[in-house]
């Protein structure tokens, strides 16, 4: 990317004032991302740390609504920037209205709330979807609105994803509901605009771990809660959104259900696998493998020896042979005395079809007495 732009866009960052609810919702954040032990999932923490931190970990609130709004970061129709996922959209490697599909397209009504699904994508450790919520006229009293509370079920009956995944026990301890995907991005933008419109639109992005997810024959959306808040603060005189209206925020309970059968395409899709063309032969390193789906392409390696990576967001990446780059949008990282673990989600090469990539590691920190190291591993297609 040209440095003018760079410097523009860390200008224009620099000058959004942060809202008074971000340090609570970054504590939040840790906190829900933390419930692994020695496993670590988060997003790049570039100058938009706070950005992702709350993206991925599903809190908001009006205050961070205009935050995130005024971010110098172009949304497509499932969330942000990632040349990706427009390039599957470009493609046709979506499930969208207006098609012959019967299934996207789909909405549910309840008490005043209509909810309609807009678009849909899955493939390797990623299901994106795209909504829109919109209040009729017995809720005309509403200043915002999103989903507060939502399961997605699988066509077997197994969870994927669960909106709140904290639930307190009898013995008020706290418990973590089980997903098959174990972490997720979302958000809703139109929200400044919603007093007018009387809709917003919304997405998510769910995440496993592992580089390829199960797909299921159709998915089944089961909301139970809509509303005005997303950080629970009912009660809370201090928040942003009582000060803003004078009252506190109103919460919609009910019952919208949306059954999607999914598209062959999804089922059909191949993952392409790229392997060193070289062995490699270090005892600091280890790859593991570099997959690339339609709309996201991920890697695994390992690190001995006290090595590390330092900026994660930009300091691993992959690169066709004609030099363009394929950005990290997610990392996270297991560890032990001996080793660090690292898995990472990028843009997707897919529909550029590249015979080879380069997974591109700089800033491997070897500490005091260690000199630092970069990895260029050039890869071939094998499937």
């Amino acid at each position: 990317m040209d440095k003018k732009v760079v410097d523009n866009f860390k200008n224009r960052i620099n000058e959004i004032e942060t809202p008074k609810e971000a340090d609570e919702i970054i504590k939040r954040a840790m906190e829900r991302g933390d419930r692994k032990k020695g496993i670590k999932y988060f997003k790049p923490l570039t100058a938009a740390a706070v950005l992702m931190i709350c993206i991925i970990c599903a809190v908001n609130s009006p205050a961070l609504a205009t935050y995130l709004e005024r971010m110098p970061v172009i949304k497509n129709i499932f969330g942000f920037e990632n040349k990706g996922v427009e390039n599957a959209i470009n493609n046709g490697f979506i499930q969208k209205p207006n098609t012959n599909l019967p299934s996207c397209g789909q909405e549910a009504s309840c008490n005043g709330i209509t909810i309609t699904i807009d678009g849909l994508m899955m493939s390797g450790n990623k299901l994106n979807l795209a909504y829109t919520l919109k209040a009729d006229e017995s809720q005309k009293e509403l200043k915002d609105l999103r989903i507060t509370k939502l399961q997605i079920l699988d066509n077997k009956g197994s969870l994927l994803w669960q909106e709140r995944e904290i639930v307190k026990a009898a013995d008020n301890k706290v418990d973590y509901v089980t997903t098959k995907f174990n972490s997720a991005s979302y958000g809703t933008y139109d929200n400044e605009s919603f007093v007018n419109s009387r809709s917003v639109r919304g997405f998510y992005e769910l995440t496993t771990e592992e580089s390829k997810a199960d797909i299921p024959e159709s998915i089944t959306l089961k909301v139970t809660g809509v509303g005005e808040d997303w950080l629970n603060q009912a009660n809370n005189k201090q928040s942003e959104f009582y000060k803003k209206f004078k009252r506190l925020p109103q919460a919609i309970s009910g019952e919208w259900i949306i059954n999607i059968k999914l598209d062959k395409k999804f089922l059909e899709a191949d993952g392409v696998i790229y392997k060193p063309v070289e062995e490699i032969k270090d005892d600091m390193f280890k790859f593991e493998y570099v997959n690339v789906y339609p709309t996201v392409a991920n890697a695994k390696f390992t690190l001995y020896n006290g090595y590390d990576i330092n900026g994660l967001g930009k300091s691993v990446y992959l690169e066709n042979e004609k030099g363009e780059k394929y950005m990290a949008k997610e990392s996270g990282s297991s560890s032990d005395d001996k080793k660090i673990e690292y898995k990472f989600n990028f843009e997707s090469p897919y529909f550029d079809k590249p015979e080879k990539l380069y997974l591109v590691i700089n800033n491997i920190d070897g500490g005091t007495f260690k000199k630092n190291k970069t990895y260029r591993i050039e890869l071939i297609k094998t499937k």
